[in-house]
């Protein structure tokens, strides 16, 4: 069964390279958007094709399909544009609340995006690479209403929840565009963020002579197609 799904998840993918699929009538449909494309891949599967044979598949194993193909939607983008430089030491460039993600987050992935550079030189490249990004959990400070502090991992009570990104370029004197891992369903993240926490992302510096310079930061949000909220 497996196998076969397997067989499926990759003959979708191969059609979601592709803008154009056919309609009823054989012709090539294109479409404005993945979103678009997504629906009517959807449905295609749904209804079965009685000209090749192809019969309609359950809702289920639609959207088992879907969530193999890791198939996305956007949903949420927090972006910062502010210039700064931090050395020894470790700030935050933006956040999101979690009240604006939690009933969903365990059909989302979240990826961070960032326009930086390190000092631009290193007198040994071999001692490793002391600029970086990482996304932290906050949590509301019960003694100062208002504010939040790192949330202490449970398993760990030593430690906070914090997850790396991404380092700069080493030695770098150009802004570089990067990009962190993909957080997905499955990241401990989103087990371990509560209802009133905050997702917050920190650019980091440390020891003496390292220092980051972030021109700008995106924190993009996607949410896993649903392919049974059809009309």
């Amino acid at each position: 069964m497996e196998n076969g799904i397997s067989r499926i998840v990759k003959s979708v993918l191969s059609i979601f390279k592709r803008p154009t699929v056919e309609d009823d009538s054989g012709a090539q449909q294109e479409f404005p958007t993945q979103i678009h494309l997504l629906y009517a891949i959807s449905r295609a599967l749904r209804k079965g094709d009685a000209v090749t044979g192809r019969k309609s598949l359950p809702i289920e194993l639609i959207i088992e399909i879907f969530r193999l193909a890791e198939f996305v939607r956007p949903s949420l983008l927090k972006h910062s544009n502010q210039s700064f430089s931090i050395s020894d030491g470790g700030r935050e460039i933006l956040h999101i609340d979690a009240n604006t993600l939690f009933p969903r987050r365990m059909r989302l992935y979240l990826q961070l995006e960032t326009t930086s550079h390190d000092q631009g030189w290193c007198s040994d490249p071999n001692s490793g690479n002391w600029t970086w990004f990482q996304i932290n959990i906050l949590q509301p400070d019960p003694n100062n209403p208002g504010t939040y502090i790192d949330k202490p991992d449970p398993n760990d009570t030593r430690t906070h929840l914090h997850w790396f990104s991404h380092h700069n370029d080493l030695a770098e004197h150009e802004f570089k565009h990067n990009s962190g891992p993909v957080f997905g369903l499955d990241h401990p993240l989103w087990t371990h963020l509560g209802p009133e926490d905050r997702i917050s992302v920190r650019a980091e510096a440390r020891f003496p002579g390292w220092c980051n310079y972030v021109r700008d930061a995106t924190l993009v949000v996607r949410e896993l197609f649903d392919p049974a909220r059809l009309g």
